[in-house]
């Protein structure tokens, strides 16, 4: 006995269909302009410069290396509405944003900005002793 072949199936005819890649989008990267700054108006001795940068995952204010002040309680960084020039002892903290409590009277320190805050809102970095109501300085926030 011989095998008999299957019966052949009838070819079905097939439709090519021409796929297309989605089409690239170029995403662009946020624009961000670092802003650099001096203590213009001090009122306690400040040496040393600061700026604030983006990083991946968010913006931060950095002291440079040559950050010195002399220490006392309760030193905190703000981000004030007001120009550096008006910032005092009295007003540093109102129209104001908290940034952190200073971990250091010198050497370089990076300190986190609040999520979504909206820097075009704000004129100056303020260093502030809270508990005695004493501005240590302020210097404007100057685009580079």
């Amino acid at each position: 006995a011989t095998a008999e072949a299957p019966p052949a199936t009838p070819a079905t005819p097939t439709t090519k269909v021409a796929v297309t890649p989605p089409p690239t989008v170029e995403v662009a990267a946020p624009t961000f302009t670092t802003i650099n700054g001096t203590w213009d108006n001090q009122e306690q001795k400040i040496s040393g410069g600061w700026r604030i940068t983006q990083q991946v995952d968010g913006f931060y204010v950095e002291l440079d290396d040559a950050f010195k002040t002399r220490r006392a309680p309760d030193l905190k960084l703000f981000l004030s509405s007001n120009k550096a020039t008006d910032v005092t002892a009295r007003n540093a903290t109102s129209s104001s944003v908290f940034i952190a409590e200073l971990e250091a009277a010198r050497g370089a320190q990076s300190y986190r900005l609040p999520d979504n805050l909206d820097l075009t809102r704000y004129q100056s970095l303020v260093l502030h002793c809270e508990q005695y109501t004493k501005l240590w300085g302020a210097g404007d926030l100057r685009a580079e």
